[in-house]
């Protein structure tokens, strides 16, 4: 399973907001377009990484795996760049 790195940035941008359309304004982009992402990376890593409820979208378990793995990658990075920026 190779799972891409755009998509699991989106990915992490719904699971934290809890919905897409508060991920697509986030990332400054439409619905859509992250409703295929998701789509796309659900089909990748074989697994359903949501469900809707009247609040919103939850995580599926398989869902909570990747989102702990990729909030860490994310939270990396975010680093990475203060460090980079010269301002830690």
């Amino acid at each position: 399973m190779n799972l891409e790195w755009d998509r699991l940035k989106v990915f992490y941008h719904v699971a934290k907001e809890r919905s897409i359309s508060r991920a697509a304004e986030r990332l400054r982009t439409f619905q859509p377009s992250v409703t295929r992402c998701i789509q796309q990376l659900e089909h990748q890593a074989q697994s359903k990484l949501f469900i809707r409820n009247r609040k919103g979208l939850i995580l599926t378990q398989q869902g909570e795996i990747l989102f702990d793995h990729v909030k860490n990658a994310m939270t990396e990075i975010v680093l990475a760049q203060i460090q980079m920026s010269g301002k830690a």
